[in-house]
């Protein structure tokens, strides 16, 4: 059995698994339609979330017990939320509660949950709709991931705005990244390497003394990896018409009132990275002067200076694609 990964984590990797969760069966319903209709609900969730569709508010919520051991003991789970998610929200937008969650959590959108108290049972994802996007649980021995209506699984597979989890607390999982619009997989990974054997300790994960199982297979993420904190809403109905030697690509604006300007990217096939090919274009068309001969694909993505407690940066949103006539 693996226990520790076989050398430094070098991809973002998430896993999307909704095999044998006959909490969310409907009647007359086989395994693999069961299956198929959590997949497309959770990839339809994520596409609502990327194109900013999704209203969650933007702040922490931190589940503890005030006076456990395991929150402020020799474990210190919540150590990795306290440090991080004020990186991403500011203190005050940062809440630590110790009563029970999930009716909390199912009436108050939380972009951002930390359990470090209580386990969850799977019924707890099986109701109403989840207000929390990412989310972290400790005690993985009673949620491993290959169990039959496994928690873990379960809380990305519910209806609401759930799309991503890991466990956390031994050792700590960190989102500091987030913070300077890098994905949460970015994240992971560096809290995956935290150690000497994943290139060196970045994040001080002792606790009272302790350090527990860094560079561990089970700190791993269920979700899709290439998620961000802030997502900018996209331009709408992009359409390019030739004229003569050149391509007009034309569009509607993006509905974030903060977008500056867009990006024009040309693609000639699958195979190949889009080429930038504007500079921030501030109107709502662009001609692609002398284009590549054949049909080329165009991706037009806004752009806004996002502002978070730890500083700015330049947020590229999801692309508006269509082809060149």
């Amino acid at each position: 059995q693996q226990r520790s990964f076989p050398s430094k984590v070098e991809l973002q990797v998430g896993r999307v698994d909704f095999s044998r969760l006959p909490v969310f069966a409907l009647e007359q319903e086989s395994e693999s339609e069961r299956e198929l209709r959590l997949y497309r609900r959770y990839f339809a969730k994520n596409l609502d979330y990327r194109n900013s569709l999704t209203m969650v508010e933007r702040r922490g919520l931190i589940h503890t017990a005030p006076s456990s051991t395991w929150t402020i003991g020799q474990d210190g789970h919540r150590s990795g939320a306290v440090r991080s998610l004020p990186t991403l929200y500011g203190v005050d937008k940062v809440y630590d509660i110790g009563f029970p969650y999930f009716p909390f959590l199912y009436r108050h959108g939380f972009q951002f949950f930390t359990e470090y108290m209580t386990t969850p049972q799977t019924s707890d994802f099986s109701g109403p709709a989840v207000k929390a996007v990412f989310s972290t649980y400790v005690r993985s021995w009673i949620l491993h991931w290959n169990q039959t209506n496994a928690p873990l699984r379960a809380s990305i597979a519910a209806e609401g705005v759930s799309l991503g989890t890991v466990y956390s607390g031994r050792p700590h999982v960190y989102f500091h990244q987030m913070a300077g619009g890098e994905s949460i997989g970015a994240s992971i990974r560096a809290s995956q390497n935290n150690s000497p054997q994943g290139g060196g300790v970045v994040y001080n994960d002792s606790v009272n003394g302790y350090t527990y199982w860094q560079f561990n297979v089970h700190l791993s993420l269920l979700g899709d990896p290439t998620l961000r904190l802030e997502h900018v809403a996209p331009p709408r109905n992009l359409s390019a018409v030739r004229i003569s030697n050149r391509v007009r690509l034309s569009w509607l604006g993006s509905s974030d009132p903060e977008v500056t300007g867009y990006r024009v990217f040309r693609v000639r096939s699958l195979e190949q990275a889009p080429e930038l090919i504007s500079g921030v274009v501030t109107s709502l068309s662009f001609d692609d002067v002398n284009p590549p001969q054949g049909v080329n694909f165009y991706v037009v993505r806004a752009l806004k200076t996002q502002d978070t407690p730890s500083g700015s940066y330049m947020n590229l949103g999801q692309g508006a694609v269509c082809a060149s006539p």
